[in-house]
């Protein structure tokens, strides 16, 4: 029994994940949500599908028993189909997680103002099977992809609802012992519902934070704190079939570290390692949120500039240029860096795009070092 309730007691007591099963972190719980609204769209058509036949089977033992009923009914559950399939078209535009969210919130909450309806025109029913009606929408309810919380105060809002009307219209049910048996199958779903709804989301949150950070571990250099080139390798692929895809324009630039083999040779590695480091600091200091900046190899690095022309992003290596070469490494000289930069070309691929930059950082070692050089062949002297 400790064991289970140790076990237990680990959902509540996450550094990283709240009690209402959500990233503390609202960069993490903003990446998650957008990875799962990713994977639903491949979900919407099965769900909705499901939802309709749900639908039609409710409204099977009014058609039989109760026609009156299910005429008086048939605006509200017409109204009920239309709804649904406005929210399945409207999906599609939806631009990401957070309105989602908000779109089926208040989707469940139509829904219980529509049952309410639907049940206000018997004149008498059964409130046992009025129960499992209930308990059947908890369960489409925590179906959906939605935070753990918002499903539970949606279910908690439909459970509320249905128990204030069942005390109003007592005299409407028949069956009056039922009463209390069927409020606790009501409870009793509720909470196994919640309960695996919670472990379900905690699981998936927990196995999308390990991998999360296994990624950024696998994508950082641990010296510089710089990405990888295997990150890099994966980003300008993507960024080149968004550029061919949308036409939109970026650049990189190539830089390294002029003289670094004497810096190395004079002051041993470890101060060489410092120099990396402090590099890289500045540059991912100063430059824009948006910009990607990868250690290449050894003493050179890459940086891309998304959604950037060649002259936005020479006037930002420019700068970062100044910075670096007014910067205080503590060895009693200043560093330099020499800059290559191209912007993509339609008919460019990731080899003939670096080897572009990689000829400019050549020709700007080859005009004295410390200078960018760029496809325009206009370089930025140190004065």
């Amino acid at each position: 029994m400790t064991c289970y309730w140790g076990k237990l007691m680990k959902y509540f007591n996450n550094e990283q994940i709240s009690r209402t099963c959500s990233f503390k972190d609202k960069d993490f719980e903003l990446s998650y949500l957008t990875q799962s609204y990713s994977k639903f769209k491949h979900t919407m058509v099965p769900l909705f599908s499901i939802a309709f036949v749900l639908l039609i089977f409710f409204s099977i033992p009014d058609y039989i028993y109760k026609n009156s009923v299910f005429q008086s009914n048939l605006e509200l559950r017409i109204f009920a189909a239309f709804l649904c399939i406005t929210f399945y078209f409207i999906f599609g535009k939806l631009k990401n997680f957070l309105s989602y969210l908000f779109t089926i919130n208040a989707v469940e909450i139509s829904f219980i103002i529509i049952y309410l309806l639907m049940i206000s025109n018997y004149s008498d029913m059964n409130y046992v099977i009025k129960c499992m009606d209930i308990i059947i929408l908890i369960s489409i309810y925590f179906a959906f992809p939605n935070k753990w919380l918002n499903s539970t105060l949606s279910t908690l809002a439909l459970m509320s609802s249905f128990f204030i009307f069942s005390a109003i219209n007592a005299a409407r049910f028949t069956q009056d012992n039922n009463f209390a048996s069927g409020s606790v199958y009501i409870l009793i779903a509720f909470v196994l519902t919640a309960f695996n709804s919670y472990r379900a989301n905690y699981h998936a949150r927990a196995q999308f934070y390990k991998t999360t950070v296994l990624k950024k571990l696998i994508n950082t250099d641990t010296l510089t704190g710089a990405f990888t080139r295997a990150k890099f390798n994966e980003d300008i692929k993507n960024h080149i079939f968004l550029s061919k895809q949308t036409g939109r324009r970026f650049s990189i630039t190539i830089f390294d570290i002029d003289n670094f083999k004497h810096f190395n040779d004079t002051y041993g590695h470890i101060e060489g390692d410092n120099v990396l480091t402090g590099i890289a600091e500045a540059i991912i200091t100063n430059k824009r949120s948006k910009d990607i900046l990868i250690r290449w190899g050894g003493e050179e690095f890459v940086i891309l500039f998304p959604s950037t022309t060649l002259s936005a992003a020479v006037k930002i290596t420019e700068r970062l240029r100044q910075i670096i070469a007014t910067a205080d490494f503590n060895l009693g000289e200043h560093i330099t860096c020499s800059f290559g930069v191209t912007e993509f070309q339609s008919h460019d691929t990731p080899v003939s795009l670096l080897g572009r930059a990689d000829n400019h950082l050549y020709e700007a070692k080859a005009r004295g070092k410390n200078r960018v050089v760029s496809d325009i062949q206009f370089d930025y002297l140190n004065n």
